[in-house]
């Protein structure tokens, strides 16, 4: 492991939306943040079957479509990076978070079944950043129209976990 891990992004390199994010994640070396977010989650498993259904108001997405919409962001967030780390990553598309979590049915899913699929989606991107050569952290690509980099992206995906994990433990208990 390289220091370039624990380099924060250049705020060029992060969508002015998305800035929000990244500001949330501390210093230091983001493939550990990365793994230590996965034990957060899992905990999330033992939670009583029922809290997964919940919602905060209603037309708010339940827990397990909070956790589903954070897994599948992170799944476009990490194919992002790999398309840049292989510096292919010109005009990638942008993404209805909304129409995503209703076709993902995560509602009628358990929240011991979709905090599993999660931590698999993390395992997955903790070992894309732990094994990419240090040359791909600063390449460069666009993403719905906006810059990024594989840097960038490594703490947008920390800092939007961050941020649904506060949602959760701020408007569901």
């Amino acid at each position: 492991m390289t220091e370039t891990v624990a380099v924060r992004p250049d705020p060029s390199v992060v969508a002015p939306y998305h800035r929000q994010y990244v500001d949330q994640v501390p210093d230091g070396d983001i493939v550990a943040t990365l793994a230590a977010q996965r034990a957060v989650i899992a905990a999330l498993a033992g939670r009583e079957s029922a809290w997964g259904g919940r919602r905060y108001e209603p037309g708010k997405w339940t827990v397990t479509e909070v956790l589903g919409h954070s897994l599948e962001t992170e799944r476009i967030f990490s194919h992002r990076a790999l398309c840049v780390a292989r510096d292919d990553g010109a005009g990638m598309a942008g993404f209805d978070q909304d129409a995503w979590v209703v076709e993902g049915a995560f509602a009628a899913r358990t929240l011991a079944d979709v905090v599993d699929e999660w931590c698999a989606v993390r395992d997955a991107t903790v070992q894309l950043y732990r094994n990419l050569p240090e040359v791909a952290w600063d390449r460069a690509g666009d993403a719905d129209g906006k810059p990024v980099t594989v840097r960038g992206l490594a703490w947008l995906t920390a800092g939007h976990a961050t941020h649904h994990l506060r949602v959760l433990e701020e408007r569901y208990g």
